[in-house]
């Protein structure tokens, strides 16, 4: 997230990419709410025991996350 926010702030001084919409995009990732699902990700990506690349454990935990489905 640290990262995207850096990213963010430097496209925010490029003249094609309007403005407010990175803004609103940064204050989103910057939300309580944001931490909490990404506290929440970290938390079940390092306790549950998924065989499997990192993009099926990604997707997996997504799934679950949206179908309050947990493993």
């Amino acid at each position: 997230i640290n990262r995207v926010l850096e990213l963010l702030e430097i496209l925010q001084r490029c003249p094609e990419i309007q403005p407010s919409k990175l803004a609103a995009l940064q204050r989103i990732l910057q939300s309580d709410i944001c931490g909490m699902i990404r506290e929440v990700y970290e938390y079940i990506y390092t306790t549950v025991d998924i065989i499997g690349s990192e993009e099926v454990i990604v997707v997996l935990l997504y799934y679950g996350f949206h179908t309050n489905i947990m493993f």
